[in-house]
């Protein structure tokens, strides 16, 4: 029987994986396998390598998905030589453990409750009342959490794992690697730009110490695929400058000793359940939507008001320098679909919930994460930091990661 890797883990913020009724009341292990292999795809192509998209263009032979042919292993690409495509299996089977269902809810600054309560239960499918004491919003699912620790059980394909060019024990570094990775600079799930997934791995063993086997491990199935796929070869499979790379990357971590308006009680408002809150606020704080959005307040008629929120600090730090960069921006916020567009522009930038490792931390943590010219970060650090947000807001040094770090 093969051995089995446990990697034992504790919810920071509620997890989100989804299900077809846009629901966490379990976990969906294909939500919790998309994450994996995106941010796998992200490391491999940080290193110079390449990884299809799992919905690759047919249309485009040098985008499409892989297909094994039952023969030549190194012409799949790493991801799916890990992950599975078309004729190869996956390299594992993953299992989810100590995750339970917790009623969704949100937080948010009473100046914006109507407009992101609308929003947010359409996102979640939630509903509105009217009640005598005003609107309030709730929530017929749920989103996942741990009271202790959680695990994801891995069980490698023994019978497999040779003709991918891999071991058990380089499998598990590779493993072991990317949720280190996941959990120090990003998130496991789904909704990683609302605020879900922040998770601490429970072992004390540090990143480094898996890093160098599991690179190793990575590097062979680069290179092995680049000399079966040579960039001189007709039609080559090249990586889209939209996918997702860790050579165009970063992440900050923020330690926040006042949380302002999230943390007082009374002053923020609650979407959703209001016990739940009440019973988990010292722990997290669900605001990330409004980290991310917060509306314009500003009534275009009259003038009156004041805009609020990173849009409009952006067009207006912009503005100021003379920058066109504006559209682009919002762009990398994210874009709906329109009408007759199925294209959906994902979010190019990801916020978590605030969030203490401990309740008796003195301190709050703020993750910032994305892929973003550097001057846009600079100008959602300079938000951040800003006295509308969290004006003692400081970058940890100790949970960073930018372009140059990535060799």
């Amino acid at each position: 029987m093969p051995n089995i890797l446990k990697i034992e883990f504790s919810p920071l913020t509620p997890l989100w994986t989804g299900n077809i009724d846009r629901d966490s009341a379990e976990p969906v292990v294909s939500g919790l396998l998309g994450s994996l292999r995106w941010w796998f795809e992200g490391i491999i192509r940080g290193m110079g390598g390449y990884t299809c998209d799992p919905a690759g263009d047919e249309k485009d032979s040098s985008k499409k998905k892989c297909l094994f042919d039952g023969k030549h292993i190194e012409a799949v690409c790493p991801a799916c030589r890990v992950f599975g495509c078309t004729g190869l299996s996956r390299s594992f089977r993953l299992d989810v453990q100590g995750l339970e269902a917790l009623p969704l809810f949100f937080i948010c600054d009473p100046r914006v409750f109507v407009s992101h309560g609308n929003w947010l239960i359409r996102i979640y499918e939630g509903f509105r009342e009217r009640r005598s004491d005003g609107t309030s919003f709730g929530f017929n699912n749920s989103q996942l959490w741990a009271t202790s620790s959680a695990k994801l059980l891995f069980t490698p394909n023994s019978l497999t794992l040779a003709k991918r060019g891999l071991n058990a024990e380089q499998l598990t570094n590779i493993l072991y690697y990317l949720l280190s990775v996941i959990s120090k600079f990003g998130s496991l799930g789904a909704k990683g730009q609302n605020g879900f997934g922040q998770i601490a791995l429970d072992s004390e063993t540090s990143m480094s110490d898996w890093k160098m086997q599991a690179r190793q491990a990575l590097n062979i199935l680069v290179e092995q695929f680049k000399d079966a796929n040579p960039d001189s070869a007709k039609n080559a499979r090249q990586n889209d400058p939209d996918w997702f790379s860790l050579d165009q990357f970063f992440s900050y971590t923020y330690k926040i000793p006042d949380a302002g308006v999230y943390q007082r009680p009374g002053s923020c408002r609650v979407i959703g359940d209001e016990k739940t809150f009440r019973q988990h606020s010292d722990r997290f704080l669900p605001c990330a939507f409004d980290i991310r959005y917060r509306r314009s307040l500003r009534n275009p008629a009259t003038q009156r008001g004041e805009d609020i929120g990173f849009r409009p600090y952006a067009k207006n730090s912009l503005r100021r320098s003379g920058s066109p960069d504006y559209e682009e921006l919002v762009k990398a916020l994210g874009s709906p679909a329109k009408d007759g567009d199925r294209k959906r522009k994902a979010s190019r930038i990801f916020v978590s919930h605030l969030y203490k490792q401990k309740s008796t931390d003195p301190e709050w943590s703020l993750k910032v994460w994305g892929a973003l010219k550097r001057t846009w970060y600079e100008l959602f650090n300079d938000y951040i930091t800003s006295s509308e947000m969290f004006p003692k807001a400081k970058i940890d040094e100790n949970a960073t990661f930018a372009w140059e770090d990535w060799k």
